[in-house]
């Protein structure tokens, strides 16, 4: 239903979800015409944006990728995306791109 896509699309501009999380409700709300807000609570499926739980898992991302941090620091920028994905994974794919970024790039330059 509209609806339901309306929903999807808000909870993703909103940055309650993010991207891959809309992709993958979305399939879900077309064949079952679940809520999508419904879904994301109950599957606690939420964006991570706190930035405590962002740090925590961007320190563990260059603790566990000093190659690729020695790298950033070193001016390759591309080595960042290796771990923005590091910490996404630490967070289970549901961290907040733009806060995962700006954490890591503030311990890196600290």
């Amino acid at each position: 239903k509209p609806a339901g896509l309306r929903e999807l699309i808000d909870l993703q501009a909103a940055g309650t979800i993010n991207a891959r999380t809309a992709k993958e409700l979305f399939r879900e709300i077309v064949t079952s015409g679940a809520s999508a807000a419904a879904l994301v609570e109950a599957r606690g499926l939420g964006q991570v944006s706190d930035e405590g739980a962002v740090e925590k898992a961007a320190a563990d991302a260059i603790a566990s990728q000093t190659a690729a941090a020695e790298d950033f620091r070193s001016g390759n920028d591309k080595a960042l995306g290796r771990l923005i994905g590091a910490t996404m994974k630490g967070l289970g794919g549901r961290g907040d791109p733009k806060v995962v970024r700006e954490v890591l790039i503030r311990l890196l330059r600290s």
